[in-house]
């Protein structure tokens, strides 16, 4: 559940980069109900606009497909601005470049609370890394 006393401000900001609805809706809700601020997005063409603007992001979780054209132009933009990353795939680990060896991948579908635990464990690291 949400810290009341949190306000949209110092929650932490994920995109979501999902083309399935259904599932785009679920994990939205999931993060929302847990606290985080989601702003999704089902194109990669609106995720890449994003990333090349500077939106603010404290985590990205990149569905690898996106309505048939792969999420990997923009990992590099991201990564340039320091948001960690989680992919989403229903693929498995194989079809991933090794570039992205470091990316940690949950299998679709996920369990959300293996999903809430990555998300938050992810912020924290990242919370740590920034601090040092």
């Amino acid at each position: 559940m949400s810290d009341p006393s949190m306000n949209a401000a110092q929650r932490p900001r994920v995109l979501i980069a999902e083309d399935e609805a259904c599932l785009a809706f679920a994990l939205a809700d999931l993060l929302e109900d847990a606290g985080y601020d989601v702003v999704p997005f089902a194109r990669l063409d609106d995720v890449a606009r994003a990333a090349a603007d500077g939106a603010d992001f404290d985590l990205a979780i990149l569905d690898i497909n996106l309505a048939g054209e792969l999420v990997y132009p923009v990992v590099p933009r991201l990564r340039d601005r320091g948001v960690p990353i989680l992919f989403a795939s229903a693929y498995g680990t194989r079809s991933i470049p090794a570039e992205y060896d470091d990316v940690i991948v949950l299998q679709k579908p996920y369990d959300p609370v293996a999903m809430l635990s990555t998300v938050a464990s992810m912020l924290t690291a990242r919370t740590v890394w920034r601090a040092v």
